[in-house]
């Protein structure tokens, strides 16, 4: 089963606080937004996903990437080929 992890630490430091087993995170950095979901569907069709979904959008909102962290990182390896 597909997890997401995540470290945050605040803006004074200090011990990273880490969480496991979350089922969404949303990251903002410098106009990305970053998205790990683990589930899909709403109400009676909300399940797990096989492989978590990965989306990575600007500010205006356009997709630049979406699909599974397997096709994120060959998309990325392309790119250095």
């Amino acid at each position: 089963m597909n997890k997401i992890n995540y470290k945050v630490q605040g803006v004074r430091g200090g011990n990273p606080i880490y969480k496991e087993n979350v089922g969404f995170v949303a990251t903002f950095v410098d106009g990305l937004t970053i998205v790990a979901d683990a589930f899909e569907g709403y109400g009676d069709t909300y399940k797990r996903r096989e492989e978590n979904l990965i989306t990575i959008s600007n500010n205006d909102g356009k997709t630049l990437f979406s699909g599974t962290s397997k096709q994120l990182i060959d998309t990325l390896n392309s790119l250095n080929s």
